[in-house]
């Protein structure tokens, strides 16, 4: 985690993959954010990948309520 610096690498666009899902882009590299291999354990890593059509990289966003 980092401070914003205003930097593109901290921003990110939600992209409709339909069914209430989306991908997360980063608007610098283009990349996808996914779960390192593909995880369901605690903790897992959340890193950059190339969208290669996994299901690690569809994200569904709930209200906090």
């Amino acid at each position: 985690q980092y401070s914003d610096n205003g930097t593109p690498d901290h921003l990110w666009r939600l992209v409709d993959a339909g069914n209430g899902q989306y991908k997360i882009v980063n608007r610098n590299s283009g990349l996808l954010l996914g779960v390192a291999s593909m995880s369901t354990a605690d903790s897992a890593n959340v890193v950059q990948f190339s969208d290669n059509g996994t299901a690690d990289h569809l994200w569904v966003m709930r209200s906090a309520t």
